[in-house]
């Protein structure tokens, strides 16, 4: 790995700042910044380091002072601080895109401030071993201080140990740090070995497997003993190191005793873990074609459509990016198929227990093809995210259905309303019942399909209070017809600016109407609607349904409660007011009623 060394001179003040730092990639050497940032550097005044390639910088507890200075892609000073371990570390953010690393009271010695400018010039640059590289880096590093013990076990111990918290904390059965002057490692127990040295060497194949990760969970149980065997070659490396033990000494046992936590499933260790890792060096993980957790879906099938039918595929494993499909199928890697999903069996005509996707076809398996969902511009589905899931339940096909309908409605629901994200998904995850959920995703579904028939639909958004309303009303609605009115609202709420609120009127009214006064509403304007567009000149009877022809339709003999349902819609400025005579009571839509009614059909503009 190749090591350079720079002198860096602040040419705004015409000062030294030190001479002589080492370049540390942190995509490259990703936990160097964290064993920085918490053991601190040793000391000398030319010692320090510069990690360039930052993505982040942990705000992890620090045992040891040091000044931290950003820079900018130009080597100009972003901010700085001297910081002690109890002080609060400035977060990394742009335009900063590099750090310094320096021993403690180097920017006041060197008056630096922000804005000024530094000049990096090379010292050495050389090809050295693995081994060499780390000792290079890790000789910044400062070892942690050792907690006082009796004599007697503080004699046996090697004076070239290397301890550190945060390495201990991370020590289990098939994992051990590795220092340049000490190997840690495990006992012959061990299946697989997952060290910071592997991450130092090679960090994309040094993520954790799944022996690995279970073994890094911090509730685990320590109850073991590690063998500390001094390395003679790290050792010569090192210039910081003592001299090996003699070869006659046993190596000493060093027993490690933690009290037993409650046991957790392994799943949750490997997510867990997963997500440190993640959130330390994301810029690592965006290596891993498989950017999310893969769940096998036994019990699911994938129908996709051609001119003789449907074809049935049966799904191996899905995530919240893919799926996996075992099929004899031939399809040209890049090629674009629509998929239904649902339970195992004949092709079902019940919108309910189906999810469609467009999927692109990104490799061929020895069984079938692996497919990614091809969502619209901006959405992102994210499969259990929910609280409370366990293994269990992930393995059920109808489980796995409602969970594939659920991230999908919530997906579009983000999409088109990122203001209200939060409070949306609080609302799918917290607030909602599971029946109300089941009515809330069936209504964003049906307002999805509904907006995709408009041009350039995926750079429409939502007005947030609009999308929060029809949320908490139409969750409420279980009828079919009326999530149809209401996903109508939802697509309409949408333009290209989403300032736009004029459907909260009638959100208003859509959530003060009866079943049945909405059902005359809705009949009347269709009729009124179908006569307009049939002819220019439509007569006035042909508009309204009167009290008797509303029975034969909704098979309703009481008359007084249809004559209601006209009064209360008349209130409401829906429909046309009637005479002072119930008998005579008539529905024809006003130009509000109209307009509600294509509003609900999905329809902007007046009727």
């Amino acid at each position: 790995m190749e090591v350079k060394k720079y002198s860096i001179y602040n040419q705004t003040r015409d000062a030294s700042v030190s001479a002589g730092v080492t370049a540390v990639n942190s995509t490259l050497d990703p936990l160097c910044a964290l064993r920085v940032m918490v053991e601190g550097l040793s000391g000398g005044t030319e010692t320090g380091l510069w990690l360039t390639h930052i993505t982040v910088v942990p705000m992890a507890p620090r045992m040891a002072p040091f000044d931290l200075i950003y820079l900018d892609k130009d080597n100009r000073v972003v901010e700085c601080a001297e910081l002690l371990p109890s002080a609060e570390m400035p977060r990394f953010k742009k335009p900063a895109v590099s750090a310094l690393i320096l021993p403690f009271h180097t920017i006041s010695s060197a008056q630096t401030e922000a804005g000024d400018q530094f000049s990096m010039s090379d010292v050495v640059e050389m090809e050295e071993s693995p081994a060499a590289s780390e000792v290079a880096i890790a000789t910044a590093v400062k070892p942690a201080p050792k907690k006082p013990a009796a004599p007697s076990v503080e004699a046996q111990k090697p004076a070239a140990a290397f301890e550190s918290p945060f390495v201990n904390a991370l020590v289990r059965r098939e994992a051990g740090p590795v220092a340049p002057s000490a190997l840690v490692e495990a006992t012959p127990d061990s299946e697989e070995e997952f060290t910071i040295e592997k991450f130092l060497r090679d960090p994309k194949d040094a993520i954790p497997s799944e022996p690995a990760l279970e073994s890094l969970n911090m509730t685990e149980p320590i109850s073991h003993q590690l063998t500390v065997v001094p390395q003679a070659s790290k050792i010569a490396a090192s210039p910081t190191t003592v001299s090996p033990q003699p070869k006659a000494q046993e190596p000493t046992q060093l027993p490690i005793e933690a009290a037993k936590p409650a046991s957790l499933p392994t799943q949750s260790k490997q997510t867990r873990v997963n997500r440190f890792f993640r959130w330390l060096y994301p810029a690592l993980y965006e290596q891993d074609r498989r950017v999310s957790e893969r769940h096998p879906s036994e019990g699911m099938v994938a129908y996709d459509f051609v001119e003789l039918g449907a074809r049935m595929h049966r799904v191996t494993n899905l995530s919240s990016h893919g799926l996996y499909l075992s099929t004899t199928e031939k399809w040209p890697i890049g090629s674009q198929v629509s998929l239904t999903l649902q339970i195992s069996g004949p092709l079902s005509a019940n919108l309910h227990e189906q999810v469609r996707f467009h999927a692109t076809v990104v490799r061929e398996g020895v069984d079938g093809f692996g497919c990614k969902f091809a969502l619209p511009e901006g959405m992102e589905l994210k499969l259990w995210e929910a609280p409370g899931r366990s293994g269990a339940d992930q393995a059920d096909p109808h489980v796995i259905l409602r969970e594939l309908r659920t991230a999908r409605a919530l997906a579009f629901m983000r999409c088109i309303c990122p203001p209200a994200a939060e409070a949306i998904t609080a609302l799918f995850h917290k607030t909602l019942s599971n029946v109300r959920l089941e009515n809330i995703v069936e209504i964003a579904l049906k307002a999805e399909r509904l907006l995709a028939q408009e041009p350039n639909a995926h750079c429409m958004v939502a007005h947030p209070d609009l999308t929060v309303r029809i949320l908490e009303h139409g969750s409420w609605v279980d009828a079919e017809w009326l999530q149809d009115l209401w996903a109508g609202l939802l697509a309409t709420s949408c333009t290209f600016e989403g300032q736009d609120d004029s459907n909260l009127v009638y959100i208003n009214l859509l959530s003060k109407l009866a079943p049945l006064p909405t059902q005359i509403l809705t009949m009347a304007c269709a009729k009124a609607m179908q006569a307009m567009t049939e002819s220019a000149e439509v007569s006035p009877s042909l508009l309204a349904f009167s009290a008797e022809e509303i029975a034969k339709i909704t098979r309703s003999n009481n008359l007084n409660k249809i004559y209601k349902s006209i009064a209360e819609l008349s209130e409401l400025g829906l429909v046309e007011k009637n005479p002072k005579s119930a008998a005579n009571a008539k529905a024809k839509p006003t130009d509000l009623g109209l307009e509600m009614f294509a509003r609900c059909q999905g329809i902007r503009g007046a009727a």
